[in-house]
């Protein structure tokens, strides 16, 4: 297109014009004189408008004589929303050709639709439209759709007076809850208080430097403790060993089996008290009852421990004296279950004690046996087995009230277990801490005795 108006332009207008036809249904206001277009440059002159024998508009042009049309030119007559403007004709290549056209032969002529040059390819986006309405009508005429959609409808309103009748209930649960809740808040927000000052308190000690130090110092202690480690379980398996002894122990180990029938009673009361979300109410008074009592049964298993040890030692002592003893139900989620922790602390020199017990006591019945001796005024250091790998751990107590322990255990897959201690009065601590920290991050929330 360009190569022809090019030719037009250095040519000029002269006296010789080559002559076309085209042939319309309806020539759309052509007149004699209206300009002949070709990519946008005048090229020619409309010369004539008349009617052929089948009524038919039939227009006659002059082009320049150096424009040669080409087959598959084609006469188009623009058409406007608002007709304002002089009509003129268009030649435009509508398939490529190369031969030139035969003036004898009349060009197609047609209107051109105002929305053509808006939204080219009209044709095959109107078909495309078609198709879609098409597809939607056959949509609309399923019938299985139509019962599919009126089911889902008649479900939706049933779901939705559901949710409305677990609203009302959930707004009457709150209100008889109230008053608890809001402790339960304060509470929350106490504890919230003494965690960030521990956090200032970390950080100043991080920025000092000191946590460097302590950290090696920590770890020469952790590979001192398993030398001691394995001297404990040397002693452990020479007492096993004694036949007065063994008997002793299956005495024990029978009094345990009676002590564990109390633990799935205590842990459906967690559950249940979980589920109704009072931090204090009558199930857990329940939950402190049957804590009280293994706590009096593992009582009774250090005093037959010390008589036996009496025996062995012929009259030395109590080998146990001043024994402090810890029972503490833990729930953990992701699974979804309850632990049971005992342990007694026993002094063994000057500030120092062993902490020795079972980590998930009644099931897998793991052992807990480290040595525990301060780190600083309010801090102590344990290292030792916990859980029944080799284990460090660290209790430091930041008010009177609230307290913080931290676990680190094994070798090939390693854990870390952190959590806030807040005891209530009475001998009854209150556990909420995250274990597996930074792998799994189970929540954990527990009840304890001390005594």
């Amino acid at each position: 297109m360009g190569v022809y108006a090019g030719q037009f332009l250095r040519t000029g207008a002269g006296p010789e014009a080559r002559t076309y036809t085209a042939v319309f249904e309806d020539a759309g206001g052509l007149a004699a004189g209206s300009k002949v277009m070709f990519a946008g440059v005048e090229v020619g002159r409309v010369k004539t408008v008349g009617l052929t024998d089948d009524a038919k508009a039939e227009v006659v042009l002059l082009v320049k004589k150096d424009l040669e049309l080409r087959q598959g030119v084609e006469a188009l007559v623009p058409t406007s929303l608002v007709s304002i403007g002089v009509t003129e004709l268009r030649l435009v290549q509508a398939r490529p050709g190369t031969a030139p056209h035969d003036p004898s032969l009349p060009l197609t002529g047609r209107l051109q639709d105002p929305l053509e040059e808006i939204v080219p390819d009209m044709e095959p986006t109107l078909a495309e439209v078609n198709k879609t309405l098409v597809s939607v009508q056959a949509l609309l005429a399923d019938r299985e759709l139509k019962a599919a959609l009126v089911g889902t409808l008649k479900e939706s309103q049933g779901t939705a007076r559901d949710v409305g009748q677990l609203v009302r209930r959930i707004d009457g649960l709150v209100a008889e809850n109230q008053a608890t809740a809001r402790k339960s808040l304060i509470t929350a927000s106490n504890a919230l208080t003494d965690l960030q000052k521990v956090t200032s308190e970390f950080s100043k000690l991080v920025a000092s430097g000191q946590m460097q130090d302590k950290t090696l110092a920590l770890l020469d202690s952790l590979n001192a403790s398993a030398v001691r480690a394995e001297k404990l379980v040397a002693d452990v398996q020479s007492l096993t060993s004694d036949p007065e002894l063994r008997a002793s122990l299956k005495e024990t180990l029978e009094n345990v089996r009676v002590a564990s029938d109390s633990a799935p009673k205590l842990a459906t009361n967690m559950e249940q008290m979980t589920a109704n979300g009072v931090v204090i109410s009558e199930e857990t008074v329940a939950l402190m009852k049957k804590a009280n009592e293994i706590a009096e049964n593992v009582q009774g298993l250090i005093d037959k421990f010390n008589q036996t040890v009496d025996r062995i030692e012929k009259g030395s002592g109590s080998l146990l004296p001043n024994v402090q003893l810890e029972a503490d139900a833990i729930r953990t989620s992701g699974p979804d279950r309850i632990r049971t922790d005992v342990n007694a602390r026993i002094p063994i020199g000057r500030n120092e004690h062993l902490n020795i017990g079972l980590y998930d006591a009644f099931e897998s019945n793991k052992i807990n046996a480290q040595i525990s001796r301060p780190l600083g005024p309010k801090t102590d250091l344990r290292y030792g087995v916990y859980a029944g790998q080799p284990g460090v751990g660290v209790d430091s107590r930041v008010s009177s009230r609230l307290g913080v322990r931290a676990d680190l255990f094994g070798l090939n897959q390693t854990q870390l277990d952190a959590k806030l201690r807040y005891e209530f009065g009475q001998g009854v601590n209150g556990w909420f801490g995250v274990e597996r920290l930074f792998d799994r991050n189970r929540l954990a929330v527990g009840v304890g005795i001390r005594r």
